[in-house]
């Protein structure tokens, strides 16, 4: 359960809260400045500059941090049941036992989930941002719209993915 449901949506719950507002504020302000139009004007596609490296980097560190918060997990819960006395294996055979116990379905999962959450988690914000209306009003009546769609994408996702494989 660790590493298909709850390792993937907490990460990804984090960067909602962290990334996702910063992504719908800088694209907000990059339209209300006028820089999307300069931007066009140029013949420079807005998406390749402004939504393609977002969304990416916002994919890797959803990954990038179900992997850390996967690690620390796992091996703070070894630490604390050795060091308690809860248990005596091994760390080399709990490793074995983690390894053996993960399925090819789990590998997939987490490989795939982070990596999808994270492509959405991204692009709501930017898809967003740039529907804004010119004001800062309209920039900070849709941090909360992002935060919920973002929030219902994931759970969705993380459904979805987990049903299909």
């Amino acid at each position: 359960i660790l590493a298909r449901e709850m390792a993937p949506v907490v990460t990804t719950l984090i960067l909602i809260g962290r990334s996702g507002t910063v992504i719908l504020d800088e694209v907000a302000h990059l339209k209300i400045d006028g820089q999307i139009r300069i931007l066009e004007s140029h013949g420079v596609d807005p998406t390749d500059v402004i939504a393609v490296p977002r969304v990416f980097a916002t994919a890797v560190a959803v990954f990038a941090l179900n992997m850390l918060f996967l690690h620390l997990a796992l091996w703070s819960g070894y630490l604390g049941a050795a060091l308690t006395g809860l248990t005596a294996i091994s760390l080399l055979e709990f490793v074995e036992n983690v390894l053996h116990g993960m399925t090819l379905k789990d590998h997939l999962l987490l490989l795939i989930k982070p990596l999808v959450m994270g492509l959405v988690i991204a692009y709501i914000p930017i898809w967003l941002g740039l529907r804004v209306e010119a004001s800062a009003l309209a920039v900070r009546q849709a941090m909360p719209r992002q935060f919920v769609y973002s929030l219902l994408a994931t759970f969705l996702i993380g459904t979805m993915i987990s049903a299909v494989l």
